[in-house]
């Protein structure tokens, strides 16, 4: 199994996200979304700022405190990993 960690979104919100980070890859998928990996050097380069989603919620009036980031605050690190969002039959 492999797990891609990206970011899903319009081309525009993308290359926003991107900003200057040089090695930032876009990659269109059907319709009107693309995917924008989360390689190394752009996750440590949002870590600053802060994830599109935890910067989101931030705007909505969430804050970190003492938890890893705002998507943690509000409950939903439980969600992080797509992985476990599968249940397998034997559970």
């Amino acid at each position: 199994m492999y797990c891609l960690e990206t970011v899903i979104a319009g081309d525009e919100v993308l290359r926003r996200l991107a900003g200057d980070v040089v090695d930032a890859r876009i990659v269109a998928l059907h319709g009107s979304l693309s995917l924008l990996p989360m390689t190394d050097e752009y996750f440590d380069a949002v870590a600053v700022r802060g994830s599109p989603i935890s910067q989101a919620l931030r705007a909505l009036g969430v804050r970190r405190g003492s938890h890893l980031d705002e998507f943690d605050a509000a409950g939903l690190g439980r969600h992080r990993r797509t992985e476990d969002w599968l249940v397998t039959p034997n559970e």
